[in-house]
């Protein structure tokens, strides 16, 4: 999935005054199919979300190329 896809996804979802539970749901999904840690906290609403990632094991030791590209 390149960066163009992930920003479609993303911004496909309704998350402006609503629930956020689908769009947290797909990020902590990708985010862990990546290899990063994450940690999901319900917000004080109850039904709205924090999510926190960030580089697991696997990432911390990649090394990516300059060009930007995986």
């Amino acid at each position: 999935m390149n960066v163009d896809e992930i920003l479609a996804r993303l911004i496909a979802f309704p998350s402006v005054g609503t629930p956020n539970s689908a769009i947290v749901d797909w990020i902590r999904s990708y985010s862990l199919a990546v290899g990063a840690e994450v940690t999901v906290q319900p917000g004080p609403e109850g039904n709205r979300f924090n999510l926190f990632a960030k580089p697991g094991s696997r990432l911390s030791a990649c090394a990516l190329p300059l060009d930007g590209r995986w």
